[in-house]
């Protein structure tokens, strides 16, 4: 993360909200300025560009050249010509499997490798530029679940927009931003899921300062599921989730700050605790 995100996050607390639709003319250029780099100069970089263009050309049924030109050939494809984003997204994969591969030449013995750390690049351009996908392992991948998003989010989103529910909207909003934001903001996204959880059971009238007092209240509140007020072990689910939530906060979030070298968050845990949030919230709404 260079200067101005790094002021940005520290201004806005956010690099700004992703797009899911359409690839940033600055990204295009960013993905075919690294096929570029990888297809010249050295005799194994040549050997890279004459594979992307066949892969190229095998997978999307279109001629690709060959040669010299290979990376500018595809570049002005992704960048003028009709390059459709679920097209990137495939050709993005294909650089991520090839790039880290170990090329020879000399008779086989000499090897290089021309992009080593090419899923990490994309990834930071997934980032830089705001598109709503990440890579891992080769995969590229829509950040956070459609299905889940109209499921579970929606609703809450709706509910939490009624009147005297402003303290539960604005954290929940604030999560969703951080939780699209790359690994940098997961820690503020699982801070705002917790508050919002807590904003939730309060606007409920439930009694405490704390989750685990708040969960307390819940289980003895006429907002528990009829279904699990005799059944204990289902109420004790309930109450685990709930207490369990307290300790992913204290834990992961950067409620307490954290230390430099603190172990990055997995963004599974991060959509955990937002759609489980999301969910529960949902639920008391509509009670």
């Amino acid at each position: 993360m260079r200067y101005t995100d790094r002021e940005r996050l520290a201004t806005d607390g956010t690099l700004g909200p992703l797009n899911f639709d359409t690839a940033p003319d600055g990204f295009r250029v960013a993905v075919a300025s690294l096929i570029h780099e990888g297809s010249r100069l050295t005799p194994v970089a040549r050997q890279f560009g004459f594979r992307m263009a066949d892969l190229a050309t095998q997978h999307f049924g279109r001629q690709f050249v060959s040669g010299g030109a290979v990376s500018l050939t595809l570049g002005h494809w992704i960048e003028h010509g009709g390059c459709t984003l679920p097209q990137l997204l495939d050709l993005i994969e294909i650089i991520a499997e090839e790039g880290p591969k170990r090329w020879s030449f000399d008779s086989g013995t000499t090897f290089h490798t021309v992009l080593p750390d090419a899923e990490g690049r994309l990834e930071a351009m997934f980032v830089r530029f705001r598109l709503g996908y990440r890579i891992h392992d080769g995969q590229v991948r829509r950040v956070g679940s459609e299905v889940l998003d109209e499921a579970v989010l929606a609703p809450a989103l709706a509910a939490t927009s009624r009147p005297g529910w402003e303290s539960v909207n604005a954290p929940l909003r604030d999560a969703l931003r951080h939780q699209r934001g790359g690994p940098a903001e997961r820690a503020a996204a699982i801070t705002d899921a917790h508050a919002a959880l807590e904003a939730a059971m309060k606007a409920m009238g439930l009694k405490g300062d704390r989750l685990d007092s708040l969960a307390k209240s819940f289980r003895n509140s006429s907002l528990v599921p009829s279904q699990l007020a005799s059944v204990p072990e289902g109420l004790d689910v309930l109450d685990k989730l709930l207490k369990r939530s307290s300790a992913v906060r204290d834990s992961m979030s950067d409620a307490h700050g954290k230390p430099p070298a603190a172990a990055e968050i997995p963004d599974a845990i991060v959509d955990l605790m937002i759609y489980w949030t999301a969910a529960f919230i949902g639920y008391l709404a509509a009670t």
